[in-house]
């Protein structure tokens, strides 16, 4: 419960940007055809003018139809950002950036409807991924930030 609350209040104040510091949040939930969700909790830390490491802890899931396999997965992603431009607040610069994904995944197949011959099978599993990403923060307002990017 006491984790609920400081993610809340994390939440609902504004973004902590002190000199070398930032707090991030991450909330997706896309109801279409498949239902797909993401929450994320960040901290980046300036270790440079133009470099900072950031540690991202992501918990997704999704159905993916009746018959498809309900996938759950946490874990966390390290990363390291290199900004470009001049002095101006990194909050409007572009970025380019290296992470590797650490997850550890559970996926739930079999029988949804109750029947005498219901089953529901469970594998765990751990995801270890590589990537690189180029984006842009956008400034909103004097205390929030969006990070736009492509993977």
């Amino acid at each position: 419960m006491r984790g609920l609350i400081v993610f809340c209040f994390l939440l609902f104040t504004n973004v902590a940007i002190a000199q070398k510091n930032v707090i991030k949040a991450r909330a997706i939930y896309l109801p279409f055809q498949t239902e797909i969700y993401s929450f994320g909790l960040g901290y980046e830390r300036f270790i440079g003018n133009k470099t900072s490491i950031q540690v991202l802890y992501n918990y997704k899931g999704g159905t993916f139809g009746f018959d498809a396999p309900a996938t759950y997965v946490k874990g966390f992603v390290p990363e390291v950002r290199y900004y470009f431009g001049k002095k101006e607040d990194f909050r409007k610069k572009c970025f380019i950036a290296g992470f590797i994904e650490l997850y550890k995944q559970k996926e739930y197949t079999g029988m949804q409807e109750p029947s005498f011959n219901a089953y529901l099978t469970e594998t765990n599993g751990n995801l270890t991924s590589l990537g690189v990403l180029i984006g842009k923060n956008m400034a909103i307002g004097n205390h929030f930030m969006l990070d736009v990017y492509r993977v």
